[in-house]
């Protein structure tokens, strides 16, 4: 199989290696950065290519690793060549160009995948397998934050909401609610506040998602670009106990009774994804993450009616 991968920058050397991981090479590359996509080529062996249309007539699947605003393009164009695609999060910056995607993805005989890792993570999946078996009772509430000193976005694309189309929640809160979705089902509610510290930027950096599932679960996604210090975690609340998960640790079960720590597999799930994403594509079966996914944590953490311009 063919690999090509569209945008050169830090996400797409994890994407790289995940493919190496499972035995595939990166045949093709491209970057609008010409010195970007020639160091990329180097570590990975590919070619580099002059046009993004001259790489889509080299492979059979691609990465999409560019800017949320630039997703669209690429993803329709690579649709209508039947090529399957796997686009990184969010499916794109705003909801007209989400459903652009959606409509090539209905047209095409390729697989279109959203790049939701944190569902391959072994913690993730063991938090799914531990609710299915009701483990700590019925749940009543979720907390997911990611939050952290990176003062630095203030001078990243990510603060840009021409490309980004938004902060914070475009960022690692699309992430939270992918998770949520993952482990609950669909949101049937959502209430959002924001606000915005760093100066010069026209996009939220500390966000707060309250979000209700159908079943009735409720959940809260904090995060922040400005935090004091760094917080990756998942707390689950039931009936009969707890759960919870800081990123890169065990996760412990509390019950009335006791605390269990478990030990949980090191990952960071880019692997796990394109396992998932090459397996799909070589069987012939729908991926379990697809555009519909992208779209849906899409319009909790951008409502239809508002306009990024």
């Amino acid at each position: 199989m063919r690999i090509g991968i569209v945008g050169c920058g830090g996400i797409a050397h994890a994407h790289a290696k995940g493919y190496q991981t499972n035995g595939l090479s990166i045949s093709a590359c491209f970057d609008v950065n010409a010195e970007t996509a020639a160091s990329f080529a180097e570590e990975f062996g590919a070619e580099v290519c002059t046009s993004e249309a001259g790489l889509l007539d080299k492979v059979d699947a691609i990465s999409i690793c560019t800017p949320p605003a630039f997703h669209v393009g690429t993803a329709c164009a690579a649709l209508t060549k039947n090529i399957h695609v796997l686009c990184e999060k969010p499916i794109a910056a705003t909801h007209e160009q989400a459903l652009q995607i959606q409509e090539a993805a209905n047209l095409s005989k390729g697989q279109c995948m959203l790049a939701f890792r944190h569902r391959f993570l072994p913690a993730i999946q063991y938090l799914k397998q531990a609710i299915a078996d009701e483990k700590i009772g019925k749940i009543i509430w979720f907390k997911n934050t990611f939050c952290a000193p990176a003062f630095y976005m203030k001078d990243r694309w990510f603060s840009n909401k021409a490309i980004a189309g938004g902060g914070t929640l475009m960022d690692t809160t699309i992430h939270s609610v992918d998770i949520f979705r993952f482990l609950f089902g669909e949101i049937a509610e959502q209430h959002l506040v924001h606000s915005q510290h760093l100066d010069g930027i026209d996009v939220e950096d500390t966000s707060i998602l309250t979000i209700q599932s159908k079943s009735g679960v409720l959940g809260t996604c904090l995060a922040s670009w400005v935090a004091g210090h760094g917080d990756a975690s998942i707390e689950i609340m039931g009936q009969s106990g707890s759960l919870t998960f800081s990123y890169g640790d065990s996760i412990i079960h509390k019950t009335k009774e006791n605390e269990e720590i478990i030990s949980i597999e090191k990952s960071d799930g880019f692997a796990a994804e394109i396992s998932h994403f090459i397996q799909s594509i070589e069987d012939g079966t729908p991926v379990s993450v697809d555009y519909k996914d992208g779209l849906a944590a899409l319009e909790v953490v951008l409502p239809k009616n508002e306009v990024l311009l």
